[in-house]
């Protein structure tokens, strides 16, 4: 898969998640991981990544009301956001 870095970050959609979210929203999730996990573990960063991936599904379909068009193109955005990438970048903080 093609991507264009932006900022530093995977992508300018992974990188405009980091700018309007950050790892104090998800403080006792990632407190809760490094208390069960070994910090560092790859584990521990796909275990991040799927919980931000499938909050981020929750948030959109709570922030949509109709489908269509704007659904489709916000979908789409939001299927670009590499949520791996942001899980490692938050656990090294």
């Amino acid at each position: 898969m093609n991507h264009q870095e932006y900022n530093g970050w995977y992508n300018y959609e992974t990188w405009l998640f980091d700018i309007h979210f950050s790892p104090d929203d998800f403080k006792e999730e990632i407190e809760e991981l490094r208390r069960e996990i070994p910090n560092g573990s790859i584990r521990q960063r796909i275990l991040l990544s799927e919980h931000l991936s499938n909050w981020f599904d929750e948030y959109i379909d709570g922030q949509i009301k109709e489908s269509g068009f704007l659904t489709a193109l916000l979908n789409s955005a939001a299927s670009e956001v590499n949520f791996d990438d942001i899980a490692e970048t938050w656990l090294s903080k």
